[in-house]
């Protein structure tokens, strides 16, 4: 057994023991050499230990040294130690950061947009491998596999069950060995007859994990199908929940066959905005928001859009939704029923009210009534409409008077390394005014009277920034469209983000 601080071959430090495997250990070491940290996996040889195991422990080595990809750990070494045993080491780059599985404990919630930006990446990650020669299948992935990195990409770590295959099939040899995880793995792969598609699977159903937050092993199951739909549905976009639908599919020639075929699928995908994705869901405030462990973006609009576009906007949608429900649901409220759908009823509806009231006996009594009310609804607003003009000139001007931008747009930028806060004023498409600091930096994030309006508030962020052996606090401010309640929400996303 190695200990705490044991250096190997005389260039490899242990600093902490990493995993829970019973056949081999891993640890993160320093490389004396490099001063770096490396990631080390050790195999004792005998003891639990098979020698199907040193096969595979092998294998990952071998296939390791011949690939060169960004997202998956940089082969370093491999050699053999004496320590009471033999032990075989492999040395790998290390990621820093925290794999799905720890974000899944530490009670990570997914949304759509970040688990589109993992199947995005992993599947990017896959295509390489399924496209060598031979081609390189990783027969193991799950959360546990998947590291967030620090820098905010996704990479695909322990290739233990990794399978180069020849011609098809499996390498020369005749045998196989059944690897991978229970729920992550379809079934051909426990017949030992995994294929590019098999790691599709897997991916699935960690998005499905990552979703619902339960694991596919505990997941009930209907023909041999994984049954979460009913769990997110609401969470998720109709296309969405296809998509990651026939990734799941058990039966091979249901399911994506490619890496490249289901990322164009996702990529032409449109991601149908849902609750969870606008704060005035929860606040009754206007505000675009999106967020993931990696970003939170907030987009404030300007004050013109505040006090005209949303009032008129939310009373067409309300109308509108009341026109839609019988419809809606006469279509037995099918998730298939999507905008495009919705507007061709109306314009067919209009077309039916339109030719019942041109032919002769036909357009009267409630069509005849109907129909006159659409055309004076629409008179009645194409007559406000110059006052609603005259309206919003009178309040940009207004503004200027006053030294206030009323078409002034702000955008809020958070990763996991640094913030940026974007002023943009209509028609500019560039900030006139930027901020950037090191999310390490921020001391404070609260709401207080604003310094550039008189009788309004802001969001004050205090971040540190040093120059030389001098440092000072800085202090931005932004939001001043909204009111005190609704910036203190806002203050509460971005605490909560930044834990």
């Amino acid at each position: 057994m190695f200990t705490l601080n044991s250096v190997l071959k005389e260039r490899y430090r242990l600093q902490r023991q990493l995993g829970d495997n019973p056949v081999r250990q891993t640890w993160l070491a320093e490389d004396l050499g490099l001063g770096e940290l490396v990631v080390m996996k050790l195999l004792p040889f005998g003891g639990p230990m098979q020698w199907q195991d040193l096969k595979l422990f092998e294998r990952e080595a071998a296939v390791l040294q011949q690939l060169r990809h960004s997202r998956i750990p940089k082969y370093r070494d491999y050699f053999t130690v004496e320590n009471q045993t033999q032990w075989f080491c492999l040395v790998q780059e290390y990621i820093p950061g925290a794999s799905l599985k720890e974000l899944l404990v530490r009670g990570q919630q997914f949304e759509e947009e970040f688990g589109r930006q993992i199947g995005a990446e992993v599947l990017a990650i896959l295509n390489y491998l399924h496209e060598l020669r031979p081609p390189v299948l990783h027969r193991d992935i799950k959360p546990s596999n998947l590291v967030l990195g620090d820098d905010g990409a996704v990479y695909l770590v322990d290739f233990g069950a990794v399978q180069a295959m020849q011609n098809g099939g499996l390498a020369p040899g005749g045998t196989f060995t059944v690897v991978g995880t229970y729920g992550y793995t379809p079934l051909e792969q426990f017949g030992g007859q995994a294929v590019a598609a098999s790691d599709l699977y897997a991916l699935g159903a960690t998005l499905v994990h990552l979703l619902t937050g339960v694991p596919p092993a505990e997941l009930p199951q209907a023909d041999l199908r994984l049954q979460w739909r009913d769990r997110v549905s609401s969470r998720l976009s109709p296309q969405f929940v296809r998509w990651l639908t026939k990734l799941t599919e058990p039966a091979l020639e249901r399911r994506f066959s490619t890496a490249t075929e289901a990322l164009k699928a996702l990529t032409s995908v449109p991601m149908t905005p849902h609750p969870n994705g606008m704060l005035s869901e929860v606040a009754g405030v206007p505000v675009r928001l999106r967020k993931s462990p990696t970003e939170l973006i907030i987009e404030i609009p300007s004050p013109l859009e505040l006090a005209f576009f949303y009032p008129v906007s939310n009373l067409f949608k309300t109308i509108g939704g009341a026109i839609m429900a019988p419809f809606t649901k006469l279509a037995g409220d099918s998730p298939e029923l999507h905008p495009p759908s919705q507007t061709a009823i109306i314009v067919g509806f209009s077309l039916a009210i339109l030719i019942l009231r041109l032919v002769p006996g036909l357009g009267l009594g409630f069509f005849s009534i109907l129909f006159r009310t659409i055309i004076f609804a629409s008179a009645t607003c194409l007559y406000l409409l110059p006052l609603a003009l005259m309206l919003m000139l009178i309040f940009v001007i207004f503004g200027a008077v006053r030294g206030v931008d009323y078409l002034q747009t702000t955008r809020i930028y958070f990763n996991r390394s640094q913030f940026e806060i974007s002023r943009i004023s209509f028609p500019a498409s560039s900030p006139i005014e930027q901020e950037r600091g090191e999310i390490g930096q921020i001391q404070d994030v609260r709401v207080e009277p604003s310094e550039r309006y008189h009788n309004h508030w802001q969001i004050a962020i205090n971040y540190k920034i040093k120059w030389a052996i001098f440092s000072r606090v800085k202090k931005v401010g932004f939001g001043e469209p909204l009111n005190e309640a609704q910036l203190s929400l806002l203050v509460d996303e971005i605490k909560n983000w930044l834990k």
